[in-house]
This record gives structure tokens, sequence and C-alpha cells, in this order.
């Protein structure tokens, strides 16, 4: 009779009504499936646990952390607080929650505490070997009342991470970030790039710098780099180390500047004596050639090794005085001097005995330094 169906029809929708959630869930087809955990399997079913496709974690910029630390911190240290400050932080745990509820229908908080938390799973001791026996239990910790991820366990619903809310919304964030930007002030920005300025300041220096060279300069730019490894943040207590830093930096790059133009101007030279002696090699040698740059740039003066004009500090002398009497051009000539110096040496029965003189525009200056046996005197 239509009474008798009606009630047949009444029946079976109370039925399925009836079914608990996690039945529901143990009839879905697995979906969102990376690979399978070893040769474990579900404590319930059997079935090979298999670990979840995941969305990344959360992306943080330096300000968010700050911004989430100044909330979490408001939040005091009350009990509610304690589990406000735990949920606010578990964005990510939920979304690995969802995630392997789908890979793994019908699944227990305890399957997912093997694969995301190994230490809160306390394995029990089996007569048989096969890892897919194993028993055991949750650890203290997960089974007190009220913990966070039983909370969270029974809230999350069996969605893959291909149909999660994204955890990083990187359009909401890039219109956070353009806000943020129009309304600064000039001063404000020039602090927010400066921290990223002194560190490319600091990169192309390094990499400009020949460290076999100048040991003053290595050191310098070593003490740069501690002080830059400190200093990520943009607030005005940092100005003043960004001054420090900024002179520092200026400093190591003077170095660098005078280096090259040395570089440039003893090549020059050498170059050009080979004018005048061909058999030399065409290539200045890299380890003398280190060594006058190092004193001339940190000591102010070098040595001629070989006297004025057999070693290759004269040679090169002769070839900036060659190319200063050939080349046409003011620019290209070396400046006038600035004065003569005299250095007469010589022995006296083996007694060393020495004459300096320096003659210029508005001076004229000798000196001597002479040695003589004291016993016969």
């Amino acid at each position: 009779s239509p009474t008798d169906s009606e009630d047949e029809f009444f029946e079976a929708l109370e039925s399925q009504e009836a079914a608990s959630e996690g039945e529901k869930e143990a009839l879905q087809s697995p979906e969102g499936i990376k690979h399978q955990l070893g040769k474990k399997v579900l404590l319930t079913s059997g079935k090979p646990l298999d670990v979840p496709i995941t969305q990344d974690p959360l992306v943080m910029t330096e300000d968010m952390v700050v911004e989430q630390s100044h909330v979490l911190s408001e939040l005091g240290t009350s009990e509610e607080a304690a589990k406000i400050r735990a949920k606010m932080q578990s964005g990510q745990l939920m979304s690995d929650m969802e995630a392997f509820k789908a890979a793994n229908p019908g699944c227990l908080l305890a399957d997912f505490v093997r694969w995301y938390s190994p230490r809160d799973w306390i394995e029990e001791k089996t007569e048989t070997e096969s890892e897919s026996l194993a028993k055991g239990r949750l650890s203290a910790r997960m089974e007190m009342p009220g913990n966070v991820w039983v909370e969270m366990w029974d809230a999350a619903k069996p969605i893959p991470a291909k149909r999660q809310k994204r955890l990083f919304d990187d359009t909401r964030e890039a219109e956070k970030i353009l806000h943020y930007l129009s309304g600064l002030s000039v001063r404000q920005m020039v602090c927010l790039v400066m921290p990223v300025l002194l560190h490319a300041a600091y990169n192309r220096l390094q990499s400009r710098m020949n460290f076999s060279e100048l040991s003053s300069g290595a050191k310098a730019l070593k003490q740069c780099r501690g002080k830059l490894a400190g200093l990520v943040q943009s607030n005005d207590e940092e100005i003043a180390a960004y001054a420090a830093l900024i002179s520092m930096l200026a400093d190591s790059e003077m170095l660098c500047a005078k280096a090259d133009a040395l570089r440039e101007q003893l090549d020059y030279g050498y170059r050009n004596y080979l004018k005048i002696d061909s058999s030399l090699p065409v290539q200045m040698p890299k380890a003398e050639l280190g060594e006058m740059i190092a004193s001339l740039v940190e000591g102010g003066e070098m040595h001629l090794k070989g006297g004025g004009s057999r070693g290759l500090g004269g040679k090169i002398v002769q070839g900036l005085l060659l190319a200063n009497q050939e080349s046409p051009s003011k620019k290209e000539k070396l400046p006038p001097p600035i004065g003569r110096e005299f250095i007469l040496r010589t022995q006296i029965s083996g007694l060393p005995q020495r004459m300096y003189g320096v003659l210029a525009q508005d001076e004229f200056r000798i000196a001597g330094a002479f040695t003589n046996f004291a016993a016969y005197h």
C-alpha cells in the first residue's frame, strides 16, 4: 500500500542519517596520495597508510613574524589564552589533518600521529617482527583532556590539499604590501631598503676585492660581515650602526679603487717597457704585481727589488716615463713631479754610510747617516 511504502522509505532515510561520520569517511575513495608510508597500515582497516600531498608551509615575512609575536604576547598566560594561541598557530596542522583524512578514509588520530609526530606514538612490543602488525598507544600528552590535536581532528574534514583554502594567499599578501608601501614617507622607505642596500654593497665589494693583495681590505670586509649579520631590521635604533657600516664600506671601496687604479697604471707602464725590451713575458708576474699593489695601497711606498733599472719596479717606472714622453695628450701624461730625491750609499771598512737629499720647488733638504769605529775615537 502507499502507506507501507512511505514507512519503508522513511526508515531507509533514518538509517542513513544515523550513520556515523567516521563510517561516511570510510566509504570515500582516497584522494591526494603522495606515497605509502613504508609497510605501515591503518589500525582499524588494515589498509596501507598513505602519506598525503600537503600544502607548502606558510611563508611569513619578517614583519609578519613580529606582528604575530606581538599578538600572541598580548593574549596573556591563562589557560584560555593558551588554547587561543595554539589554534592561531595550527593552520598548517589543520590543513595536514584534512589532507591525511582524504588520503586515508576511515583513519584514526593515532594513524595521523604515527606519520606526523612519531614520538607521540608509543610502540608495544609484539611476538612478530612484522611492522604491519605492530601495536601501540598515544603518548600521555595526546591523551590529556582538552588536547588541541583531538579537538582539531574531530573538526577536520577529509579535504585534499588541492581543494583546501590556501594557507598563503599571495594575492591578498601582495595587496597588503602595496597598501603598506603607499603610506610610507621617503625616510621610512630609505630605512626599509637600507639593509638590502648594505648587503648588496658588501657582496659587490667582496666580488671585486683581491684578498691576496689587500690583507687590510679583507680584514675590514670581515668586520663588515660580522656587523651586517646582526642588522636585518630597519628601525630607528640602528641608524647609527648603519652610518658606521657605510663608513666602513666606503673605506673598503676606496682600497679597491686604489688597487684597481694602481693595477692599471703598473700594467700600462710594463706594456710600454716591452717596446724597449721585447724579451720579457707579455704578462706581468702576478705575484710581484700583487706585492707592489699591497705595498703602495697599505704602506704608501714600495721597495724596488733589483734597483731602479734592473728590477721589475724600475722597468715599470721607465715604461711610464717613456709613455709620458710619447703621449701627445695632456690627459694621458703623468703629472709633473713634486720633487727629486737623491740617495748615496757606500761602505767604508765595512761600515755603512748614507746621504739623502731632496730638491723640491720651495725647499732643499739634505741628511746623512754615518758610522765609525768607536774604538778609534
